[in-house]
């Protein structure tokens, strides 16, 4: 467990930004790249809330389609990891 969540807590932090600076900068295939980057991460911490939106954001960065809702999943996508990375902590120190 304490693997998975060091792993988060490393690369979390720049997948969240990877995705809000191509997102910004309508970099599609740097969008596509961060959100499949993050997929395994939001997905081995159990984030159901947001698995959903990291694959959406990844299928319409692919397709190029559905972009103006964008920056309101990558938004929500960076709310609930940010909370998350909290909350992790607090675990990893309980550990």
């Amino acid at each position: 467990m304490r693997v998975f969540i060091d792993s988060y807590l490393k690369n979390a932090p720049a997948c969240m930004l990877a995705l809000e600076q191509a997102a910004a900068a309508s970099d599609w295939p740097g969008l596509m790249k961060a959100a499949h980057t993050f997929k395994p991460q939001v997905n081995y911490m159990g984030l159901t809330e947001i698995i959903p939106l990291v694959q959406d954001v990844e299928d319409c960065a692919a397709e190029r389609s559905g972009l103006g809702a964008l920056a309101g999943k990558v938004r929500r996508i960076n709310e609930v990891a940010a909370t998350a990375l909290d909350e992790l902590q607090s675990v990893l120190t309980a550990l």
